[in-house]
């Protein structure tokens, strides 16, 4: 009796999740085509332009107060008795992208994603390299394209023009264009559908093709994760020493390491660099890409195990940990040549690390404008909702910022050597931004 009592319990809660899912998939689908009562829109639209102007402290530092209301009247004209929550969302997220700021946001575009029915989601998935498009992989339509194919437009409309409308939606740290398109990337499949207003179908138009081209729709989709299964490193902290080329490699994908948690970075750290030292390693490569930010502790250790002066991370003016404090560098501190792979992905505490590195010259920088720089505003006021569509979002309330305050604050840290991953070294997984740094490394 046993024997078949398991196996019928396993099978009615998997029968229960099944239905249950489908119920969640159901809701989010009904919650697109939602349509809420225009004083409601508006009302919520009025409330998210006021609470984003009267928390955050420098809402007009990259949209001037009249283009910023400009916009919010503007998008209350689009609004009518016959709007979609779908819609407004997308109307609302060009008002939270101007104030700038990353730190301000609806979470990514997971809100927006989650609710977009199977049916409307852009069935190729795609990169934008250099302003260009490229398929990076054709999913149900594979037997139409092949990954590499560049995309010259989507429905009869540019891809340039579709790229341009698309940032006004995506937030940034002073509106920098290497995240938007990181984000674009990888929230491809969606972004198309709400630029495009929710099409019915898709054709395209390729290079060196005469004629359009029909899509298969989806009917199904799951997005690729983030660390590809190829890499060697799958953790937010790894190191690998070379010694053949007397040279090390540290991934550091994240600073996320508050409270109790500082002392795993440290001691990754701490033994990194221990080790680096006791095998004669000439050559240093620090990669950054992906670096979201996190804590200011743990950068700032980072900062004196490369840093060959002492140096104050955060002025006395500024929020932040220890703020005015002077940071000696470790004795255990790397002495040789440093390099630093950057891109658009490196947020808050990882433009604050780039920024003093590139004022105090500690290292070599590889790769693309960062997405953020020596300033920031953090300190969310979190789980923040519309008061009718319930539309969640944050607004930062402090300003942090580094004493690289030289540097440009409408631009992230740009590198010394600009490179970009092409479309063929993405697709066989080729780092070319490392192979540029071994490069450097070979040719001193």
């Amino acid at each position: 009796m046993k024997s078949l009592t398991y196996p019928l319990i396993v099978l009615l809660f998997s029968v229960t999740i099944s239905q249950a899912q489908k119920i969640t998939s159901l809701e989010k689908e009904n919650k697109f085509w939602k349509v809420y009562p225009k004083y409601q829109y508006l009302e919520d639209l009025e409330e998210l332009a006021k609470t984003l102007t009267e928390t955050h402290p420098f809402p007009y530092d990259f949209t001037s107060k009249k283009e910023f209301w400009r916009t919010v009247e503007d998008t209350k004209k689009k609004i009518t008795d016959s709007t979609t929550f779908g819609e407004f969302i997308w109307y609302c997220s060009q008002i939270i992208s101007n104030i700038g700021c990353s730190h301000t946001q609806f979470g990514w575009f997971n809100q927006e994603s989650e609710i977009l029915p199977i049916s409307k989601r852009f069935p190729i998935e795609a990169r934008f390299i250099e302003n260009r498009l490229y398929v990076s992989d054709p999913l149900v339509n594979g037997g139409k394209l092949a990954p590499g194919e560049e995309i010259l437009s989507i429905n009869g409309r540019k891809v340039s023009e579709i790229q341009e409308e698309i940032y006004k939606h995506i937030v940034s740290q002073a509106k920098i264009e290497t995240y938007k398109r990181i984000l674009l990337n990888a929230y491809f499949t969606a972004y198309i559908s709400y630029a495009l207003g929710f099409p019915d179908s898709f054709q395209i138009r390729i290079r060196n093709n005469p004629g359009p081209i029909r899509l298969t729709s989806l009917s199904s989709y799951q997005y690729k994760p983030r660390i590809k299964p190829e890499d060697d490193c799958q953790e937010n902290l790894c190191l690998k020493i070379l010694e053949e080329k007397k040279t090390a490699v540290m991934k550091i994908r994240s600073f996320i390491f508050y409270g109790e948690k500082i002392s795993i970075f440290r001691t990754f750290i701490d033994e990194s660099f221990k080790g680096i030292n006791s095998k004669n390693i000439q050559n240093l490569i620090i990669d950054v890409r992906m670096n979201g930010g996190g804590a200011s502790q743990a950068s700032t250790y980072l900062l004196q195990h490369i840093s060959s002066k002492p140096f104050i991370y955060f002025p006395n003016e500024s929020a932040g940990y220890q703020s005015g404090k002077k940071y000696g560098p470790s004795e255990m501190r790397f002495q040789g040549n440093i390099y630093i792979l950057q891109d658009g992905d490196g947020h808050s505490s990882t433009g604050h690390f780039l920024s003093l590195v590139k004022q105090m010259r500690m290292a070599t920088l590889i790769g693309e404008e960062a997405g953020s720089n020596f300033f920031c505003t953090d300190n969310r006021k979190r789980d923040l909702k519309l008061t009718h569509t319930g539309i969640s979002y944050s607004v930062a309330r402090m300003a942090y910022f580094t004493t690289a305050q030289d540097l440009p604050k409408d631009k992230g840290i740009l590198p010394d050597h600009y490179v970009v991953q092409g479309i063929e070294d993405f697709l066989n997984n080729h780092d070319t931004v490392l192979e540029y740094a071994f490069n450097l490394i070979e040719g001193k």
